[in-house]
């Protein structure tokens, strides 16, 4: 997907509009993000041979994550317009949106199977932008993580904190499940 999935898929129109109704309160963007960075959280951990207290660890997330999760959303929705809602017409989605909107659901039979077909078949490849996306932060994400922990008194030597920064894991999907898991849950 291109990264200028936002300017085809802006805020005012429809496919984003529908897709925050129908997948706006899914938190596979931020499961994806809390796996990379609980990663990297062990993999500093066992660097510095010391194990961070947990209400720690939970304060540092709450400082670095607020904007990269804004961004990870904005990548979701943008993924889910482009791979679910871009197989619709912009009629039937204009319809989806009304009866989701006055409804609270989609009632045409016919739209309803189709949209939960094409979110089965696809709910993969959204996953997989997504955590790329998140894994792509992964160097920011570390910058961030590393000078909240040094503002809270952790001193953190500059190797150790360098060595901390390329995680081997990536997050398969928002589960922690191999890709064709089910975080559209």
């Amino acid at each position: 997907m291109s990264s200028d999935a936002r300017v085809q898929y802006n805020e005012s129109s429809n496919q984003w509009k529908l897709a925050l109704l129908l997948a706006g309160h899914n938190k596979m963007h931020e499961k994806c993000l809390k796996l990379t960075y609980q990663g990297m959280i062990q993999e500093l951990e066992l660097q510095m041979k010391m194990k961070l207290e947990t209400g720690l660890v939970e304060r540092v997330w709450s400082q670095i994550s607020t904007t990269k999760l804004a961004e990870l959303l904005v990548t979701f929705i943008s993924a889910f317009c482009t791979e679910i809602l871009g197989t619709f017409s912009e009629i039937q989605v204009s319809q989806m949106l009304s009866e989701r909107k006055t409804l609270s659901a989609i009632k045409d039979d016919i739209l309803k199977g189709a949209i939960t077909t094409v979110v089965f078949l696809k709910k993969e490849a959204v996953e997989e932008v997504v955590a790329s996306k998140a894994t792509a932060m992964t160097t920011s994400l570390a910058d961030d993580m590393v000078s909240a922990l040094r503002k809270e008194g952790i001193n953190i030597p500059e190797k150790k904190a360098a060595e901390g920064k390329p995680v081997a894991q990536q997050p398969a999907n928002a589960s922690g499940e191999p890709p064709g898991g089910a975080p559209f849950k």
